[in-house]
């Protein structure tokens, strides 16, 4: 029948909590500082890609382009990137899952296809986000930047 009563140590429960409280702190940190570190060098990479056409940059400035004209292939570029990382990073996280339900049977129930959509979609839209953000903010600096600056 019927389960009337469950003797468990309360004790080591209480300690498993805590512990799995102060790991889940951690590695809330080490996601919050991965992220910013990422951003960074997403955010440098960028800037290099248009350091290198700055000059391209100041001539069609000089031409009477707009500033949306000449903004538009760097972001169409990096949205592209995005896509692309997106893809590889959903990739990467596919087969790590894949792995780890093949390593534990019963991580299924936590590693299911509506959770691994919801994951990949994010991972999608995080990764064009910080692409085409970082490309609009950057190509945005050098065409409000003066001639005599592009030689520094």
């Amino acid at each position: 029948g019927k389960v009337m009563e469950i003797v468990y140590p309360e004790a080591l429960i209480d300690t498993v909590n805590r512990n799995v409280q102060k790991i889940s702190i951690i590695l809330l940190g080490l996601a919050a500082l991965l992220t910013v570190i990422s951003f960074s060098l997403i955010n440098n990479t960028v800037r290099l890609t248009i350091y290198a056409k700055r000059f391209l940059i100041h001539t069609m400035k000089l031409v009477g382009a707009d500033w949306s004209f000449i903004r538009r292939p760097f972001l169409v570029r990096n949205l592209w990137v995005g896509i692309v990382s997106g893809l590889l990073a959903n990739g990467l996280l596919m087969t790590g899952g894949y792995w780890l339900v093949g390593y534990e049977p019963q991580l299924i129930h936590l590693i299911n296809t509506d959770m691994m959509l919801i994951v990949m979609a994010s991972v999608m839209v995080f990764g064009i986000c910080i692409a085409v953000t970082c490309a609009y903010f950057s190509i945005n600096r050098y065409l409000r930047m003066k001639t005599d600056t592009l030689y520094r």
